[in-house]
């Protein structure tokens, strides 16, 4: 196995993962150490090990911790695939914290011819060709001109060996190394701001994309890929899928190519702590771009307000996003979404949510279930008052051939005005009635029920009962069964003892995230897979090669860990990450043991 071979497989995995996104800044970055510098320019993709023998160290920390009775067998596998890729190679030359880079100048052709840089950390570079090249590359050692070639990577044409301050650089171009040679390779740190240089030195191991070259080098591809979606979305040619929705994907393909064309540098990085995992992305874009101009509308706050939400639930938010009358946002902010056919009610219906998509959306809090049941929702709002008269008119507004949360309607909505009360909230109360029937009669035939099984998880039901109301500058709805559910669920938000904050899990998954975001997100580890493993449960059994018999998984119980997730909105940056405690992952596979005897 060739180095490049052991370390494929994760870097696809990276680069297919999610990338948020920083122009090339005006805050130049002062890298820790010289390794920006010696990034090829031109490289589309760079992996970055902070030191072999420091991140091994680093991971069985976070193993035994994680997985105490598996933490050993993980430890040796991850070991013995290390001493199979690096085979006949003494790693003595090499400096055990040293930072090792892999620059891929052409993604599409690994791993067999892309051109490549290694960066080695040594402590002498005669050493290192001693010891960690192997008996038949030291025999292929030849000159070419200033230069050395080296038989490497199982490549029929030759690499190119140069020897430079702490490192050997060893590529696939003689171009690039030639360069090295002279000391005029560069390096990327001109076009990183501070905060994207830290983001991708700082990890243990982390990917950066040279966005700016990939929209150089693959721009036309890229805009012809935009207008094969486009042409794929155009009309009603998606089976099952109606214009509202359709509506909703097509703005956020937009953005997303948009995003992409805007921005300059991208990392993906992680962090192995010894109680926890961090993953972190960070995108970065153009100082002159329009991404870049929305971002300067966000400034990250601690929203502290998530704290204040009661226990007991599986997932909280608390959002700063405001993303005023975008189409996307609707969607994106889990608004209420609505359509109807009669032309009349769509034409009322669209007049109240573009007035909705001005009004200040301020602080936006959720706490409730994954798929259905109980749910708490509080808008801190200056047009709290406006908020609630808005939705009022929009239910309003609804005929029974309309559609509510994108599933068509079986009848009106039924709207009592001031209904309940509770803790100085005065709540009109909704029923809605749903027709998944209608919502699944564009799909084939056998994927009918699986479709309106999953509808129906989602949304808790045939029906939806609502109370919404406000008081002073928050807008309070909750969703429940029935009243009682609802108002129970209302007194213990108002209950401070019961607040998230009082729980020493969320308290330490809190402090690993960033001190200020735009959003956070806080979930019931356990729970979590619990209610996502009954969604595939109950909808995933008709699908083909799908396991037939899956066994019940016990409801955890117990205290919860909590995975955290922070998004942060601050020009010219956009990044999120994603903490998981090692706590969780025992409460985890726990939850997992009956899957995991069967062998599924």
């Amino acid at each position: 196995m060739t180095i490049l071979r052991f370390l494929a497989p994760g870097l696809m995995l990276v680069a297919a993962g999610p990338l948020v996104a920083a122009p090339a800044g005006k805050d130049a970055a002062t890298p820790h150490d010289e390794s920006l510098a010696l990034i090829p320019p031109k490289a589309i993709a760079v992996v970055q090990v902070n030191g072999i023998e420091r991140v091994q160290e680093r991971l069985n920390k976070l193993l035994q911790a994680a997985v105490p009775d598996k933490a050993e067998q993980a430890s040796k596998a991850i070991r013995d695939g290390l001493a199979d890729a690096l085979e006949g190679r003494d790693l003595k030359s090499i400096r055990p914290d040293g930072r090792v880079l892999v620059a891929i100048a052409d993604v599409e052709r690994l791993p067999d011819d892309a051109t490549l840089t290694f960066l080695f950390p040594v402590k002498d570079a005669d050493e290192f060709k001693k010891g960690f090249l192997t008996d038949d590359e030291r025999k292929s050692l030849k000159k070419d001109g200033d230069l050395e070639t080296v038989k490497w990577e199982e490549r029929d044409e030759p690499f190119y060996l140069v020897p430079i301050k702490g490192y050997v650089a060893i590529s696939s171009d003689k171009d690039t190394a030639q360069k090295y040679a002279k000391g005029e390779i560069g390096g990327v740190a001109k076009q990183l701001t501070a905060e994207t240089a830290k983001a991708f030195l700082d990890s243990d191991v982390s990917l950066f994309i040279n966005v700016k070259e990939v929209n150089a080098k693959y721009g036309d591809q890229l805009k012809t890929f935009k207008g094969l979606a486009e042409l794929f979305l155009k009309g009603d040619t998606v089976q099952g899928v109606n214009k509202a929705q359709m509506e909703q994907i097509k703005s956020i393909i937009d953005a997303a190519f948009q995003v992409l064309e805007d921005g300059t540098a991208a990392v993906l990085a992680v962090e192995l702590r010894s109680d926890g995992l961090s993953l972190r992305g960070l995108a970065q874009f153009g100082e002159k771009t329009g991404t870049n101009e929305g971002l300067q509308k966000y400034k990250p706050t601690p929203l502290a307000q998530l704290g204040t939400l009661p226990t007991g639930q599986v997932s909280y938010s608390a959002s700063a996003l405001n993303l005023g009358g975008s189409k996307s946002a609707a969607l994106l902010l889990g608004a209420m979404t609505a359509d109807d056919e009669d032309a009349a009610a769509k034409k009322a219906i669209e007049g109240v949510l573009r007035d909705l998509g001005r009004l200040d959306r301020g602080v936006t809090l959720r706490a409730g279930q994954i798929m259905g049941g109980p749910g708490l929702e509080i808008i801190e709002s200056k047009d709290a008052a406006k908020i609630v008269d808005a939705r009022l008119q929009l239910l309003r507004a609804l005929t029974k051939t309309g559609s509510f949360l994108n599933v068509p309607l079986k009848d009106k909505p039924e709207v009592k005005e001031k209904a309940e009360s509770v803790g100085g909230f005065s709540l009109n109360a909704v029923t809605v009635k749903f027709d998944f029937d209608k919502a699944v009669v564009d799909l084939p035939e056998e994927g009918r029920e699986a479709a309106r099984s999953s509808m129906k998880r989602a949304l808790g039901g045939d029906e939806m009962h609502l109370w919404f109301g406000s008081s002073g500058n928050q807008v309070l709805q909750v969703t429940a069964k029935d009243w009682g559910e609802a108002k129970g669920l209302v007194e213990a938000y108002l209950d401070k003892g019961r607040a998230l904050e009082k729980d020493p899990a969320y308290q330490f998954t809190r402090k690993q995230l960033p001190a200020e975001a735009t959003m956070l997100v806080a979930l019931d580890a356990a729970q979590t897979v619990y209610s996502i493993f009954g969604m595939v449960k109950d909808t995933g059994g008709q699908a083909p090669g799908f396991p037939a018999q899956l066994p019940d998984l016990k409801s955890p119980d117990g205290k919860p860990a909590y995975l955290g997730i922070a998004l942060v909105l601050k020009a010219p940056h956009g990044s999120f990450e994603v903490f998981v405690p090692a706590s969780a992952v025992g409460q985890v596979r726990k939850l997992l043991e009956p899957l995991l005897d069967k062998g599924q």
